[in-house]
């Protein structure tokens, strides 16, 4: 690896293909798990209103998400965007999935180049960049909305520091089993 500390983790993984497929399929494995089960998404949402429109899934390497929107939804079109080497790694789409499913290089750090979508969609995003980050992916998305377009933000939500448990605190912000405690 690079010894330049002025990429992310993400711009890192992505000099190496192979490095970016096993992030890719590791983020699939992840985000499907229990507790981040995609049925909350497709549930709570009233894609039916959407009729034929345009849904684009911003950091949605290897489309899971969208997968199952378009599953659920065969009206809608989805679009994932994710930065190039995932986007290449990702496995093929079931059959009928093809023409409703595009996949795209972009990275949100840069301004979105997809205009009056419907939908927006961050899906465990936000946890791993710093409010600053966070503030210039959301405004990166800004030209693009059209009126009443929809953002959905599906991620994780601390408490203030210090407000729990130490024990708790622990687990919640640094990922500490109560066995490594010991």
């Amino acid at each position: 690896m690079s010894n330049n500390t002025d990429c992310s983790i993400y711009e890192e993984i992505s000099k190496y293909p192979s490095r970016a497929e096993r992030f890719g399929n590791g983020m699939s494995a992840y985000i499907t798990s229990e507790g981040y089960e995609l049925r909350h998404l497709i549930e709570n949402v009233t894609w039916d209103s959407l009729n034929g429109d345009t849904v684009v899934d911003l950091g949605g390497a290897h489309g899971d998400a969208a997968v199952a929107i378009a599953a659920a939804n065969p009206s809608l079109n989805l679009i994932v965007q994710d930065l190039l080497p995932v986007i290449e790694s990702r496995p093929k789409l079931a059959e009928g999935l093809e023409d409703r499913i595009v996949f795209m290089a972009h990275d949100f750090l840069t301004e979105q180049p997809v205009k009056n979508a419907a939908v927006y969609i961050f899906r465990w995003i936000f946890h791993n960049w710093s409010d600053e980050f966070c503030l210039r992916i959301l405004r990166n998305l800004i030209p693009a909305l059209k009126p009443k377009a929809k953002v959905i933000i599906n991620d994780a939500c601390l408490p203030e520091p210090n407000t729990l448990g130490l024990l708790a605190e622990r687990q919640i912000r640094y990922a500490i089993s109560p066995l490594s405690l010991r």
